[in-house]
């Protein structure tokens, strides 16, 4: 079944039966119910997908809903305003041609059969994604693939604090494993396995003055690592103004070091202000994070994504029914229990966002130029 033209359901498509599987009603006295899949996103052209739910022992797709009245109206402070009717096409994909307002609250309407099915969401505002120096990789360009040093900066102008979602495409669909730096990464969909990142020093004290030096490989112990779990197909992400993260790196190094001077990063940190690191416990700490595909994962497509609340709900819910489960037969979950839906008289998902896409395909090759593009203007070899 073609799924909705956006890149998560395109994406869940192949984790997924169809993208309505988790609806189809296993009690065989239900009547059949609508399932409505529409996310607003920030284009001209909106999707809209309607389906009946499964009756008795119905094998195949769902039933595409061909015959329907389906608008979509904009709430606000003058009222109500229908912005326009979704038309059905030959593929069963209903369309329309209209941009939603970011900040907008809109409604779904859906009359079918004598049946009546609505719902509200709201349009979520755009972000920024910048790539940011940092200080760490400009003296340590080749630690670039390591991928636990951050240079990922996401704002926006409307709020202080928002959801993010990121995950990985390839060749073979949706990423399975990705890890993120954030500190708060939601950990819902945490697995068992997962990255350990050493800090590799130790404190030393002289004369009453603390230092941090290298730790031998007999020396390490548990505390000298941060742990990063990998996470089942999505990172969800609660970004807020003022987030600081450790970039697991020690600003100031003595001892038996026989890499780069660290004066060249504590010279970075100082001279631009800008990047927004600084020391912190003698570690370089700033507003970045990364997400990054697992280890034994390839990626070409990075996606990150600001979802309105009820898209975020949804599937948080699918990725967690569908946790640990095989790919094409989710009878035992859902006979069990459905997803999150917000459709009054119905199933399904009405929800809102958008959407950053990157190409990943080269992200360690691009960036470790980048990184030492800058390294060779501002220390230029003697």
């Amino acid at each position: 079944m073609k799924s909705l033209n956006y890149s998560f359901f395109l994406a869940i498509a192949s984790l997924l039966a169809c993208s309505c599987v988790e609806y189809i009603s296993l009690n065989t006295e239900d009547p059949r119910e609508v399932v409505v899949n529409c996310i607003l996103r920030d284009t001209t052209a909106q999707e809209l997908e309607l389906f009946w739910t499964a009756q008795n022992d119905d094998k195949g797709p769902l039933e595409r809903i061909r015959q329907a009245d389906a608008v979509l109206v904009r709430l606000g402070s003058g009222g109500e305003q229908e912005v326009g009717a979704f038309n059905c096409g030959a593929d069963g994909i209903w369309r329309l041609d209209y941009r939603p307002e970011a900040g907008m609250t809109y409604r779904l309407i859906v009359s079918v059969a004598g049946q009546s099915v609505s719902a509200e969401t709201q349009m979520p505002h755009g972000f920024r994604v910048q790539t940011v120096p940092n200080p760490i990789l400009i003296a340590y360009p080749s630690y670039v693939s390591r991928h636990h040093y951050p240079s990922r900066q996401i704002t926006a102008d409307d709020a202080d604090a928002f959801p993010l979602l990121a995950w990985f495409t390839g060749e073979k669909g949706l990423v399975q494993r990705v890890v993120s730096s954030h500190e708060q990464t939601d950990s819902f969909n945490s697995l068992n396995e997962g990255d350990r990142f050493l800090l590799g020093v130790m404190e030393w004290e002289m004369n009453g003055t603390i230092y941090l030096v290298d730790k031998g490989p007999d020396q390490l112990e548990e505390s000298d690592y941060i742990k990063r779990p990998y996470l089942d197909r999505i990172a969800v992400i609660s970004q807020h103004k003022g987030y600081e993260n450790n970039y697991y790196h020690p600003a100031v190094k003595t001892g038996y070091s026989s890499t780069i001077d660290q004066g060249y990063i504590r010279t970075l940190i100082s001279r631009y202000p800008e990047y927004g690191a600084y020391e912190k416990n003698w570690m370089v700490w700033g507003p970045d994070f990364d997400i990054w595909p697992a280890s034994g994962e390839t990626a070409s497509e990075l996606h990150i994504q600001r979802p309105s609340a009820e898209l975020l709900s949804y599937l948080k819910d699918v990725i967690t029914l569908t946790a640990k489960t095989d790919d094409t037969d989710f009878t035992q979950v859902f006979s069990q229990k459905t997803p999150y839906t917000n459709i009054r008289g119905g199933r399904g998902v009405f929800g809102a966002a958008t959407e950053y896409v990157e190409d990943y395909s080269d992200y360690d090759e691009r960036m470790t130029a980048f990184y030492q593009t800058i390294l060779n203007d501002e220390f230029p070899k003697q």
